[in-house]
């Protein structure tokens, strides 16, 4: 049973990934998409954004600096480890917590524009989507960031 549930996991370990990725990727592009419609059909009676020129940057650059550092930590820790199933596991949860950190701010972004109406805060959650979209789940990346063997990567 443990040799089935190993195989079922090695096989299904990028296809789930790139489930969860297109599945947030296109979350955030329906969200931008709906939020702009909405804002031109209704625009926001309050200009004021003072306060969101501030935060919203902030959010974008944190957003980024995290989900890098973030995951530079959790992979030298994942790297260390022996077992290639975990490594499997481990590598998944990195990039999950990678791609909220770069979601959150995307999403943030677009509901300040949903507020305000300020066409920038879309600008700004389209750079976090392109940010967003250079970490797609790939088997090279993977190989490359997990530091796999040979043997391991074609069980991948």
């Amino acid at each position: 049973m443990e040799k089935q549930n190993l195989k079922y996991m090695q096989n299904s370990f990028l296809k789930t990934m790139r489930i969860i990725f297109f599945a947030l990727l296109a979350g955030q592009i329906i969200f931008i998409v709906v939020a702009f419609f909405m804002v031109t059909n209704n625009p926001p009676q309050s200009q004021s954004d003072d306060l969101f020129n501030i935060i919203v940057p902030v959010a974008i650059g944190s957003g980024l600096f995290m989900s890098s550092l973030l995951f530079k930590q959790m992979l030298a820790k994942i790297k260390k480890d022996d077992s290639y199933e975990k490594k499997l596991e481990a590598y998944r949860s990195a990039l999950i917590i990678r791609y909220a950190l770069l979601e959150g701010p995307s999403i943030f972004s677009t509901v300040v524009y949903l507020l305000s109406g300020n066409i920038i805060f879309l600008a700004f959650s389209g750079v976090m989507i392109l940010a967003f979209m250079t970490n797609m789940p790939s088997r090279n990346k993977t190989t490359q960031d997990l530091n796999l063997s040979s043997i391991e990567t074609d069980k991948l």
